[in-house]
């Protein structure tokens, strides 16, 4: 059920850099920012009151806390896909090299770690998760990769690909050009034997 709109008020919680969010005298949000293990200032929790959702509440909450501590809000490195949602309208240059945004790009496509091919299977803000296609067992069956080395490996993967496609386009086109010949040579004996003649004649024929 969706609540009647109020407006939003800012307060400041216990510690520095923690603020509520109140609509009315209700509780509608809770934010606390800090550094992360980069150094840099970020949202360390936030909570939205289901029922005030897109509704600014977020919004007002990091805004706040910029203005109160003079610094600048940076996405969290474990940024959720609801937080990369909300990133890509509060603040979208922020989020400008996420690798969400290549999502439906990625998943899928082929990359080369280890010496070995994987398959992208998850796309994250920094990293992609694959796994390798001659895995037997679920133990180290998947790898991960860095924004930072991702084109490296799906340059890789695709040359990998490639050799591998041809290489089974080969052995297949070997395989059904010897079931050919053994074909023919099996309805030359048909031949031979239904028109009774010797099948040491018959081995002479010319394709044989």
């Amino acid at each position: 059920m969706t609540a009647p709109r109020q407006p939003i008020r800012i307060e400041r919680h216990h510690g520095p850099h923690s603020y509520v969010a109140y609509a009315g005298k209700t509780v509608v949000g809770h934010a606390v920012a800090g550094l992360d293990s980069r150094d840099v200032f970020c949202i360390r929790n936030v909570v939205v009151r289901e029922t005030h959702r897109r509704r600014g509440v977020a919004t007002a909450l990091y805004r706040e806390i910029e203005l109160q501590s003079g610094k600048q809000l940076v996405p969290a490195i474990s940024l959720s896909i609801d937080g990369f949602e909300f990133w890509k309208r509060f603040r979208p240059e922020a989020v400008a090299n996420d690798l969400r945004h290549r999502r439906d790009e990625l998943m899928g496509l082929k990359v080369l770690k280890r010496d070995r091919l994987a398959t992208i299977i998850v796309v994250g803000a920094g990293v992609v998760t694959a796994r390798y296609d001659d895995a037997t067992e679920r133990v180290n069956s998947e790898t991960c990769i860095h924004a930072r080395d991702l084109d490296q490996a799906l340059a890789a993967g695709s040359a990998r690909a490639m050799e591998v496609a041809m290489a089974e386009a080969a052995a297949a086109a070997s395989s059904s050009a010897a079931q050919a010949v053994g074909n023919q040579a099996a309805r030359l004996v048909d031949a031979a034997n239904d028109s009774q003649i010797p099948l040491r004649l018959a081995r002479r024929a010319p394709g044989l």
